[in-house]
């Protein structure tokens, strides 16, 4: 679902790389005796959106940057290069369903070889179309990554009251529940949205987690 709203209103590029995180995982590593390095590596990507999805976004889109140089900023980023791979060749399978579907068209050569290139030299390609084609002619558009993400994960949706110290969210389902402690926004207490998306639950002694 996620996918198919993705193609249809123009930012299918973004929502590839957070639809193969929710599918793989996660990229980013959380070393023990490194955890507040890391937690600000997560934030830095996340750049004040207060939203776990747009930080893989954005490290997955930083790591196409820096591929010449990938276990260096892999390193100093918190990041797991072994699953931005995966997250790249799940990215290729997940548009070949999409045109396979009838989805999306391969309105020009450049998409196809840059693809075939990118999996015979083993390079960081985007693996998905280019930027100047319908299904992502607003790939730019985070409000609209929102939008879909909203869409894709709903009835996945927690209710967000901010609060003094910490925010209070509850789900029609469970009631309290609490962001994941790897979140972003573990520890956030003021929020723009009254709303949040999710993609599953954790059971643990403290409680319902989301993330």
């Amino acid at each position: 679902k996620l996918l198919v709203f993705g193609a249809l209103l123009g930012c299918l590029d973004p929502v590839l790389t957070i639809a193969a995180s929710l599918a793989h995982r996660s990229p980013f590593v959380m070393p023990l005796d490194r955890k507040d390095r890391a937690d600000a590596a997560k934030l830095e990507f996340a750049n004040m959106s207060c939203s776990d999805h747009l930080a893989v976004l954005h490290a997955y889109d930083e790591w196409q940057r820096h591929f010449h140089d990938e276990d260096r900023f892999c390193w100093q980023r918190y990041l797991n290069k072994s699953v931005l791979r995966m997250m790249r060749d799940m990215r290729m399978q997940f548009l070949g369903i999409l045109r396979d579907a009838g989805l999306v068209q391969d309105d020009s050569s450049n998409s196809n070889q840059a693809s075939s290139s990118d999996q015979q030299k083993g390079r960081g390609g985007r693996g998905g179309g280019n930027s100047s084609s319908r299904v992502n002619s607003k790939r730019g558009e985070e409000c609209l990554v929102r939008a879909v993400l909203t869409a894709g994960l709903f009835p996945k949706v927690a209710a967000v009251r901010n609060g003094k110290r910490k925010a209070k969210w509850h789900t029609r389902d469970d009631g309290k529940v609490d962001p994941h402690p790897s979140s972003v926004n573990y520890s956030e207490s003021q929020f723009e949205y009254q709303w949040m998306v999710y993609n599953e639950k954790v059971k643990s002694t403290g409680g319902i987690y989301v993330r």
